[in-house]
């Protein structure tokens, strides 16, 4: 969102020609229906993103730091006047999204209240790779110790807070950036239900470092958010 306040710190004739740079970079998208005029009298711009404006730089200058386009969008990102707007933290394409993420939190919602379906301090991993497939492992922490020191031979306690606090699946993915909609298609879970169906997500954040979903039915029941951050 651009803050038209903190225009005022520059000359009012720069603002406006900035301002008519703006439309000229958003119309070579084929997007642009503002007036520079119209646009100083409103007081923000939800449409304007960095993003946007970067894109544009590298399609309307070949890529190229000149005058005064980089130095305008210098400017800019340097004084705080382009910020982040809810549809600026989606990438432009889906390939953005291959590589490795780790699991920041997993949160159901049950009975209105909001709880980590695996347990604070849960620790996961997912990895996306550049041919769609993707494998996706959260365990929580403090899980028990099997007494028997046997994995196939845990009394009903641990057997239940092990499938309560962990799951792990496999199998391929895709990603509709117009419809802001990443779909899972489950070979194998650890939670047999879901073996061979479709699960779609609803993206809340797709960009280079975070990448956060909801669904409709977590497999403890509920609606759930997820956020996933890239692995360093």
């Amino acid at each position: 969102m651009l803050n038209l306040a903190l225009i005022a710190l520059s000359p009012r004739s720069d603002s406006v020609r900035l301002l008519g740079w703006f439309c000229r970079v958003r119309q070579s998208l084929g997007t642009s229906k503002d007036d520079p005029k119209q646009l100083w009298r409103h007081a923000s711009f939800d449409h304007l993103t960095a993003l946007d404006l970067i894109r544009s730089l590298a399609q309307t200058r070949g890529g190229k730091h000149e005058s005064p386009y980089a130095t305008a969008l210098a400017l800019l990102t340097g004084i705080g006047l382009v910020a982040f707007s809810p549809s600026a933290a989606f990438s432009q394409s889906a390939n953005d999204v291959v590589g490795t993420w780790t699991l920041v939190s997993s949160i159901v919602v049950q009975d209105g209240k909001e709880i980590e379906q695996f347990g604070p301090d849960a620790k996961g991993m997912m990895s996306l790779d550049a041919g769609g497939r993707f494998m996706l492992t959260i365990i929580g922490a403090g899980l028990p110790k099997f007494a028997s020191n046997n994995r196939a031979t845990g009394t009903p306690e641990e057997n239940k807070a092990v499938v309560g606090k962990s799951i792990a699946v496999f199998g391929t993915y895709s990603i509709n950036v117009a419809d802001k909609i990443m779909t899972f298609r489950l070979e194998t879970a650890t939670f047999p239900n879901w073996n061979g169906t479709e699960q779609k997500r609803s993206l809340v954040t797709f960009s280079q470092d975070e990448l956060k979903y909801t669904s409709a039915s977590a497999s403890v029941g509920g609606p759930a958010t997820t956020t996933w951050k890239r692995a360093k």
